[in-house]
């Protein structure tokens, strides 16, 4: 019997021990079952001393897996409750930054609201200056430019603003007239320049009747309505070289048209000089028909016998 036999799957310690009990020679099988236990023992030995370096090293390095594994796992739960603060820090701070993020264009905005308005408060003293130097475009534009401002950007809510609308309201009409007596001083300065009221009158009826009743009368920028004989200013229909050639008549125009009160200067125009023309008309027709009775009475005169 050998070691190989030992090993068999159906192995039994009792039956082997029964077997030996009931053996013709239970002495000789003991020795037996003793000799086998030193062949294996020696067997175990022998495989020790061969492989017992290399079983140390597998032992130590299995420990050491081990050990790696173990300190592996720590590091992967360290390394996911990180992750799960990290996470939590990170929403809490994608909210705190989106908060300032909206809080900084919120008072971005209100600073670029509160430069408006402070711009929008210097515009009546910019108004004055502008005025006093007769650039009334620029005036124009800018008060044209600051309302549009204000209802673009919704100021006219702001309580404090109420005032200067009203400010505003009253610079248009106040340019609005200082317009009128600019075109109208520009006017008849164009007019004492090429020559006095009543001549340039003399010369336009002379002309007016001549060409027809809707003559153009020159130098006033004038104009004969056809339909009544009524004098009807007209500023765009004005003579370049006499008038538009001006650059404060110019500025009063643009200024005029930008406020786009082009309408009711013409009729306040039109109103102011209408008395002023029809008089100045008047006596020229006067001075027209004493110089024809004269010519008549010349005419009709007995020739002078010498």
């Amino acid at each position: 019997m050998n070691h190989h036999t030992l090993r068999t799957s159906d192995l039994s310690a009792l039956a082997r021990v029964v077997s030996v009990l009931n053996s013709f020679d239970p002495e000789q099988e003991v020795a037996k079952l003793r000799s086998h236990h030193a062949q294996v023992e020696s067997v175990v030995d022998e495989v020790v001393e061969r492989y017992h370096t290399g079983f140390n090293k597998a032992i130590q390095n299995y420990s050491q897996i081990l050990r790696l594994f173990s300190d592996s796992e720590d590091r992967v739960n360290n390394l996911r409750s990180n992750l799960q603060e990290t996470g939590t820090r990170a929403v809490v701070r994608g909210s705190t930054l989106y908060n300032q993020w909206s809080r900084s264009i919120t008072l971005a905005e209100i600073l670029r609201i509160l430069e408006q308005i402070e711009s929008a408060i210097k515009v009546p003293q910019q108004l004055q200056q502008l005025a006093a130097e007769k650039s009334f475009d620029a005036a124009a534009t800018l008060l044209q430019d600051t309302n549009a401002m204000i209802q673009r950007n919704q100021l006219s809510q702001v309580g404090a603003l109420r005032a200067l609308q009203v400010e505003l309201t009253e610079w248009k009409e106040i340019l609005t007239t200082q317009m009128l007596e600019q075109l109208l001083d520009s006017t008849f300065s164009t007019s004492e320049r090429r020559g006095t009221p009543s001549e340039s009158c003399t010369h336009s009826a002379a002309t007016g009747r001549s060409n027809g009743a809707g003559a153009d009368t020159g130098h006033l920028g004038i104009n004969l309505d056809r339909s009544n004989g009524d004098p009807c200013i007209s500023i765009e229909d004005s003579k370049p070289a006499e008038v538009c050639c001006d650059m404060e008549v110019q500025s009063v125009v643009r200024g005029l048209t930008c406020l786009q009160t082009v309408g009711s200067a013409r009729s306040a125009i039109r109103q102011r000089l209408r008395p002023q023309l029809r008089a100045l008309f008047s006596r020229e027709i006067v001075r027209q028909k004493d110089k024809k009775t004269s010519l008549d009475a010349q005419r009709s005169a007995p020739p002078v016998r010498t």
